[in-house]
């Protein structure tokens, strides 16, 4: 829980940093008040901190060294490790949902990213890029009514 609480802290400080930024007039309701989803790892029971390094695939120092635009070298690579990194926390999500927990894939708070991996000790080349809070759910919601295959897919030859 002290580390929870000190995350949370980072991220309030961050937050507040923010809001002295030349072009967050117009936020600063919104930053005020930040999404609450930002910070449910706070309170939730366990929270997964979920770390990463980047790393290079076969073609990605040869696609570097072509002087591309970032958008031409994205639209050759995108981003592998986090795509891996996503896939990985769909499946805690789903294990989470299949024992009866509730969990969410917490992004949000990284814009405090820095201070928080000073708190769990994380040094580079490893980064924090998500948090996972898991707990159990306040209600469980109904599913949403799923739309037949084919509108959501086409199949062609």
């Amino acid at each position: 829980q002290q580390l929870k609480t000190r995350m949370y802290e980072a991220f309030r400080k961050k937050v507040q940093e923010i809001r002295k930024w030349p072009g967050t007039e117009n936020k600063q309701a919104w930053l005020k008040s930040m999404p609450p989803g930002y910070t449910v790892f706070k309170d939730a029971p366990v929270t997964i901190a979920v770390l990463n390094r980047e790393y290079a695939g076969p073609l990605d120092k040869p696609i570097h060294q072509q002087n591309l635009s970032f958008e031409e070298r994205y639209r050759l690579r995108t981003v592998p490790w986090l795509q891996s990194v996503a896939t990985a926390v769909q499946n805690m999500l789903l294990a989470a949902t299949a024992l009866g927990y509730g969990s969410c894939y917490n992004t949000g708070c990284l814009i405090a990213r820095e201070g928080m991996e000073r708190v769990l000790g994380i040094e580079y080349p490893w980064m924090l890029v998500a948090l996972v809070p898991i707990g159990i759910p306040a209600h469980r919601p109904r599913p949403p009514k799923r739309k037949s295959l084919d509108e959501v897919m086409e199949v062609r030859s």
